[in-house]
């Protein structure tokens, strides 16, 4: 009995699970909708890049010296 009730728990979630996004997803209210079709998108270009010093500059360039020794 011991190793019965958790294949039956596991049955349980897997078929509620399958009920409410098989069938129940035909409903009025769909979280995603609001999710995936917004009324304005925005759209924003990223920051450039900072200058960086010259201890990080330093540390790239052995860096890319060493490239194939840290493989």
């Amino acid at each position: 009995m011991k190793a019965l009730r958790p294949v039956l728990i596991a049955l349980v979630l897997a078929g509620a699970f399958f009920y409410f996004t098989t069938y129940r997803s035909n409903g009025g209210f769909r979280a995603a909708d609001w999710l995936s079709r917004p009324h304005k998108v925005e759209i924003s270009e990223a920051a450039g890049g900072e200058n960086l010093d010259g201890e990080e500059q330093n540390n790239i360039t052995v860096y890319r010296k060493n490239i194939p020794a840290v493989v």
